[in-house]
């Protein structure tokens, strides 16, 4: 399953959803993020832990075992889910502190400009309403 979606900002990556599932008790899942290059006894490696040096995602495998029933899948995916909602819900909160920072950015901006030009047009009309013996 591919996380590419799935990051929240730049410290919680892809690599938040496996820790969200680890605390959740799940145990199994694997989360490869893209791009993760990592020194190994002097060897460095492109795209540590998956299949290809550059593979184009970040994915999630999942470890099954032997024994495992239908109920223990099912318990899962509904953990999985879960998870899946918390991060979109948390992306949704992120992204609207967002906006609303660069919204206040943007009307900080726009009262500075207007507050400028107010003055501006203040010191042009002093200018102008001077008579010729004020010179």
């Amino acid at each position: 399953m591919t996380l590419d979606n799935l990051a929240i900002d730049q410290k919680r990556g892809p690599t938040y959803v496996g820790s969200m599932l680890f605390h959740r008790c799940v145990s199994g899942p694997r989360v490869v993020a893209k791009g993760v290059k990592k020194a190994v006894c002097g060897t460095e490696f492109s795209g540590y832990g998956s299949h290809i040096e550059a593979y184009p995602h970040s994915y999630l495998v999942m470890a099954c075992a032997i024994g495992m029933t239908k109920t223990d899948i099912e318990e899962f995916v509904r953990r999985l889910e879960k998870v899946i909602k918390e991060v979109q819900k948390e992306q949704k909160r992120v992204k609207g502190c967002k906006e609303e920072q660069e919204k206040k950015a943007i009307s900080h901006d726009t009262s500075a400009s207007a507050v400028s030009k107010i003055k501006n047009s203040q010191i042009a009309e002093d200018g102008n309403n001077k008579s010729e013996k004020d010179f």
